[in-house]
């Protein structure tokens, strides 16, 4: 009996643990966050307007990031962008951080095809083995008129892992998204959203399915 209620104790315990942690440390982030962005603000805002209401800092980051989101999809934007880049490669130090900064951004957003935005699977490092990858360069070459394409293979720190160059058609096409697929590798596989399907004893698609009461953490 007292065996039972400690089984259920630790249970109950480490599932409200694991419910509350997320929302806690989501919810602390974002506040330190609105709090920074607010302390650089509040004194302008308090010498122009003369008040200030905790908040309005990170409403006035929001709408300037969209601001210059669409100012750069012009012409004019552009080439503004191009200049900073040029001004930024030429200076010491801070060409170092600005390149590292945006190569860690750039892959997830390209307008050049859909570059890391096709998620798939893939035989590695051996057969009957699979890889959760994404797709970094559809037009790759060519082996014996068979096209290639270059998959990186992140661990769960996502910019560190491997670049394989496979054909086209060993890429298996999956039908989740780039969130859900980094949700997988992140959280190691503890956390995926889809299922696997075999047949032939080979895996031929991860689809999205929601969870059934049998797959339910009891």
């Amino acid at each position: 009996m007292l065996h039972n209620i400690k089984l259920h104790f630790k249970r109950y315990f480490l599932t409200g643990l694991f419910v509350l942690l997320p929302v806690v440390v989501s919810l602390k982030v974002f506040l330190w966050l609105v709090t920074y962005i607010d302390n650089l603000i509040k004194p302008t805002f308090q010498r122009i307007f003369g008040e200030y209401t905790f908040g309005i800092g990170i409403g006035i980051i929001l709408v300037l990031v969209f601001v210059v989101g669409m100012f750069a999809q012009n012409y004019i934007g552009k080439r503004l962008v191009r200049l900073v880049e040029i001004v930024f490669d030429r200076l010491p130090f801070i060409r170092t951080i600005y390149s590292v900064v945006r190569q860690l951004i750039e892959p997830f957003y390209s307008e050049k095809g859909n570059s890391f935005r096709q998620v798939v699977l893939v035989e590695y490092p051996m057969e009957k083995r699979y890889a959760l990858g994404f797709i970094a360069n559809e037009d790759a070459g060519t082996v014996d008129g068979e096209p290639l394409v270059t998959v990186f293979l992140p661990s769960n720190h996502l910019h560190l892992g491997y670049l394989v160059v496979l054909p086209r058609k060993d890429a298996i096409q999956v039908d989740i998204g780039v969130e859900d697929a980094l949700k997988t590798i992140v959280s190691c596989g503890i956390v995926i959203p889809a299922k696997f399907e075999m047949a032939g004893g080979r895996l031929v698609n991860l689809r999205r399915e929601p969870l059934s009461g049998a797959d339910l953490p009891e």
